[in-house]
């Protein structure tokens, strides 16, 4: 058995606070998005923050971060003096700082994002920049994950940068930061964290450690989803919420995720389907397709959730906050879906999926997930 993630982790309410004695001194690059950078010059607590003089904010790229923008973002800052990268925000924004941090350097040693995607020994001829990690949404765990995505719209491929030299050197999660975002975007991002969660139980690479997290995390968002739509005013939602996410990315920095997020990504890339949305897409289906697997695990979950069933539950979230509706808002033909089935099988993802599966298997999970689409 093996676990390793050396992410140094606060989690707490009002932790934020930390980041004026942490940027002290430093020459920074802030990664966050314009909508974020509002954000925090209304946040009472860092009031004052974005006017430090040692820090450099950079929010041109898209929400699914392209090829293009990451090319221009090192290119951009590869002659300037950088001492740390600080993330702030959702998962696109925590991959960004992720994927700058190494190819910020690299780019200074005329080495490209393509060539670190293709070859990772590249890694071994340049020192990364340091990380600090600070997620403002509970999806997405990538404060803890050495891994970022990056998309090739041109060829409509995901494509994934992984490293040990990736990971953060320090996550704070404050949960006071998800009292202000949008319902649908705590959904979507909800989702995210429990999808990864479950990802982690019904993968071949689990062990007693990550088991234990994911156990714990699948609990944490299965409370927290059913009263989601009291987030802005209830803390314990709110930190169960992001401790949910944060445990599930503890999980998957280990197994990474399967079959779910496999399917997820044409979805995104084809429909613009946000990406909570697009792992939710298969999760029942998957679910019911791997419960046999996982069988001692669903029963330490039921009974921490007072003997409710796991499907009862996410029926009851799915029902509440109109999923399917809200999918098929984006997918309104749900036979383009299955058209997209050959790149649903995305090599490091799907067959991680503890139960072994063929092409029929995976056209009766999205088949019967797409029927249950509200156009």
């Amino acid at each position: 058995m093996t676990f390793f993630n050396p992410v140094q982790i606060t989690n707490k309410p009002g932790s934020r606070s930390a980041l004026f004695e942490i940027v002290r001194d430093l020459d920074v690059l802030v990664i966050c998005s314009e909508q974020m950078l509002e954000r925090i010059n209304l946040d009472k607590t860092l009031r004052g923050f974005i006017d430090l003089p040692n820090l450099q904010f950079e929010h041109n790229f898209a929400s699914n971060p392209s090829l293009t923008d990451m090319s221009r973002i090192a290119k951009k800052y590869s002659s300037k003096k950088i001492d740390l990268v600080l993330g702030i925000g959702g998962g696109s924004s925590m991959d960004v700082a992720k994927i700058t941090s190494v190819t910020i350097p690299a780019m200074s040693n005329e080495i490209h994002l393509s060539e670190l995607l293709d070859d990772t020994g590249l890694f071994d001829k340049f020192k990364n920049l340091e990380v600090i990690q600070i997620p403002t949404t509970a999806g997405t765990g990538s404060e803890v994950t050495p891994f970022a995505t990056v998309w090739d719209y041109d060829n409509k491929i995901k494509k994934s940068l992984s490293h040990p030299s990736m990971f953060a050197k320090q996550a704070i999660v404050d949960s006071d930061f998800l009292h202000n975002i949008p319902l649908h975007i705590a959904f979507s991002t909800g989702l995210d964290a429990l999808n990864q969660a479950f990802e982690s139980l019904w993968n071949i690479n689990a062990n007693v450690i990550t088991r234990s997290l994911s156990i714990k995390a699948v609990v944490n968002c299965l409370n927290s989803l059913v009263l989601l739509d009291k987030l802005k005013t209830n803390q314990e939602v709110a930190k169960n919420i992001a401790t949910g996410s944060l445990l599930a990315g503890l999980s998957i920095s280990h197994t990474r995720t399967a079959i779910c997020h496999s399917i997820s990504y044409p979805l995104t890339l084809e429909f613009g389907l946000p990406h909570g949305l697009a792992c939710g897409f298969s999760m029942h289906e998957v679910y019911k397709f791997n419960a046999d697997h996982i069988k001692d695990d669903i029963a330490s979950i039921e009974e921490q959730l007072d003997g409710k069933k796991i499907l009862d539950i996410i029926d009851i979230i799915f029902k509440k906050f109109e999923f399917y509706k809200l999918v098929g808002q984006y997918i309104q033909d749900t036979n383009r879906v299955l058209e997209l089935l050959p790149q649903m099988i995305t090599p490091g993802r799907a067959d991680n999926n503890i139960r072994m599966f063929d092409e029929l298997d995976l056209k009766n999970i999205v088949k019967k997930s797409c029927l249950l689409v509200s156009p």
